[in-house]
């Protein structure tokens, strides 16, 4: 949908008139899943924020406002059949999408509707244990902010949480000279969003190319001038078109969320929740003179320079919990890549664990099936000398690596055939993968063992998809048709039946077995 207009937030519909107050509709956004706004996510990390367990893992309801084309609701509603979602979206386009892609994937758990925060603050809706709002908060005026945070308390069962993601300060200190600049030089200008937002990149690259005063002073928005343009022009025309962009200190969003009775938790990135990786290592002792969660919350994102924030706040403030009963020790890690590809050298926050030390190949080793909890772990051969809080904040710390995750339970898969046939687990995966993979988006493997979804390769798509329903000969045909025909620009060559039996052989060794404990996979 491009409508060539002056004002890209003005969008007829019907008998009415959508007004974005700054915010672009003439554009979609991009279609993301965004794990962080799942409730496994959400729930690990109030965990490691030292909260006790608080938030419903079955039968619970979720909305997200501003749900955009709906991946994310859509995703978590494929692996959730028995709760039910809703996603509340102002463009209609972004309405459609969803509810279509929902019906194409099978699934009779999601409701889409279009609306804007004061109409659906007048709807019959029920409350929700979780309520998600991704990038919305920084991107609307101050009226749409009111509407929206008095939207999210009402919404909110008593003991659910919200999470509230949006563009920080300082973080964005550095960044908003870029946007001022691009705004300022395509306001007044016609033409859809995304076509003025490339006259803008455009006009950026001859201001560093020209060496302008605030490239040359500022070097390093020529790293972010690189991002903007490797990234997809929707994605950038709703941030940079954006009349309304305020990035917000986490001190002034606590404070707004209080005054609609929303405490802040936690944050939904684990890191940041995690007591020796709140902040660099040089002010944990300053931090750590804070008693009050507020204040210490906000001197740690200021210390941080924070430019993006995914708060989570509840209306009752939970438990808190020691370290030693935590429900922490009944989650089990796990790879989320082959054992054979992690690197040697592996980036944990702020520090660097190698796969070679005793105690991590001794975790590796004890997690790799997948079938114990983090207390039964600790009395692995390789373990045993080890401390048992030592080896819980060190799983802590490979999560972050981005190689490894956490299970909310231990699975019990046993170790499949290879000469088995593999299906995938639940209706509508199937088809979020093929989708994505054939329209060159992001691919995203739901994973039922994880409660979410994994970024996974072109390959490795084409072999999920070849290998799922198929016995050991169709899927090698299928294989081979789909590299060939399909996405040949996967290889520098044609892929003949021995070539495509051998790489299949592979793929079911290692990332099959993996997305079978994972719970992607199952046997036919």
């Amino acid at each position: 949908m491009n409508i060539n207009i002056m004002r890209n937030d003005i969008l007829p519909l019907g008998d009415k008139t959508l007004d974005g107050h700054g915010y672009i509709l003439d554009e979609p956004y991009i279609s993301r899943y965004f794990d962080l706004q799942s409730p496994s996510r959400m729930r690990y990390s109030a965990l490691c924020a030292g909260f006790a367990d608080f938030l419903p893992g079955k039968a619970f309801k979720y909305c997200e406002l501003g749900c955009g084309n709906g991946l994310t609701a859509i995703v978590l509603a494929a692996l959730y059949p028995d709760c039910e979602f809703v996603g509340i979206d102002l463009n209609p386009e972004h309405i459609e999408n969803a509810a279509a892609l929902a019906s194409r994937c099978g699934l009779s758990n999601t409701r889409f509707i279009q609306a804007d925060f004061v109409e659906a603050m007048n709807m019959d809706l029920p409350q929700f244990d979780y309520v998600t709002i991704h990038g919305v908060y920084s991107w609307v005026d101050l009226e749409i902010r009111e509407q929206m945070m008095a939207l999210t308390r009402k919404l909110l069962a008593r003991t659910g949480i919200a999470y509230v993601s949006y563009n920080a300060m300082p973080g964005w200190a550095a960044k908003e000279p870029l946007w001022r600049l691009v705004n300022t030089y395509i306001h007044g200008r016609e033409g859809s969003s995304t076509n003025r937002t490339r006259q803008g990149l455009d006009f950026l690259d001859f201001l560093s190319e020209t060496n302008s005063p605030f490239f040359s002073q500022n070097p390093s928005s020529r790293d972010h001038l690189a991002f903007l343009k490797g990234e997809d022009l929707n994605y950038v025309s709703h941030e940079y078109c954006n009349d309304q962009l305020k990035p917000c200190y986490a001190a002034d969003v606590f404070s707004h969320a209080a005054r609609y009775g929303l405490t802040f938790l936690a944050q939904s990135e684990s890191c940041y929740n995690i007591p020796f990786e709140r902040v660099p290592s040089q002010y944990l002792d300053f931090i750590a003179g804070f008693k009050d969660d507020i204040e210490r919350e906000t001197w740690a994102s200021l210390l941080r320079n924070d430019d993006f924030r995914t708060d989570l706040y509840s209306s009752v403030m939970p438990e808190r919990q020691r370290l030693e009963d935590s429900p922490l020790w009944d989650m089990a890690l796990t790879t989320i890549i082959p054992v054979r590809d992690l690197p040697r050298e592996l980036e944990c926050g702020s520090r660097v664990l190698l796969s070679g030390d005793d105690l991590i190949s001794g975790m590796i080793a004890a997690c790799e099936a997948g079938d114990k909890n983090l207390r039964e772990m600790c009395n692995h051969p390789a373990l045993q000398r080890f401390p048992r809080r030592l080896i819980l904040e060190t799983a802590q710390l490979l999560e972050l690596s981005g190689h490894f995750a956490m299970m909310p339970a231990p699975v019990a898969t046993g170790r499949p055939g290879d000469d088995r046939k593999w299906q995938f687990s639940l209706p509508g995966f199937r088809q979020l993968v093929r989708e994505r993979l054939y329209d060159g988006d992001i691919i995203y493997a739901p994973c039922p063992a994880l409660r979410t979804a994994l970024m996974i390769g072109q390959m490795e798509a084409v072999a999920l998809l070849a290998c799922s329903g198929n016995n050991q000969d169709e899927a090698v045909a299928q294989f081979s048709k789909m590299l060939n025909e399909d996405f040949p620009e996967l290889l520098r060559f044609e892929a003949d039946a021995d070539w495509a039996s051998n790489y299949l052989a592979d793929f079911r060794q290692n990332w099959g077995r993996l997305f079978v404990k994972l719970g992607t996979l199952c046997e036919a």
